[in-house]
């Protein structure tokens, strides 16, 4: 199960990414929150750094390569 699967996990990762995000960025702006919203906002950075550090761990740039390389050039190269 890594990230090799172009476009699929990958793509719900980054989605998940961007909601909690987005979520991180509510709970963490300079409002008032509650005690609990502050913790939630821990909690969720936390989580957060965990899903990056997957994604990051999972990404295998070979896979990647491969396809930009099997690409058409340009005419004019």
């Amino acid at each position: 199960m890594k990230m090799d699967d172009v476009g699929r996990r990958i793509d719900f990762l980054a989605d998940l990414q961007d909601a909690w995000g987005q979520a991180y960025q509510f709970a963490t702006n300079n409002t008032w929150h509650s005690k609990r919203e502050q913790e939630q906002g821990k909690e969720l950075g936390i989580a957060l750094r965990l899903l990056e550090d997957y994604m990051a761990d999972g990404f295998v740039i070979n896979t990647y390569a491969r396809v930009i390389n099997t690409l058409p050039k340009p005419e004019d190269e």
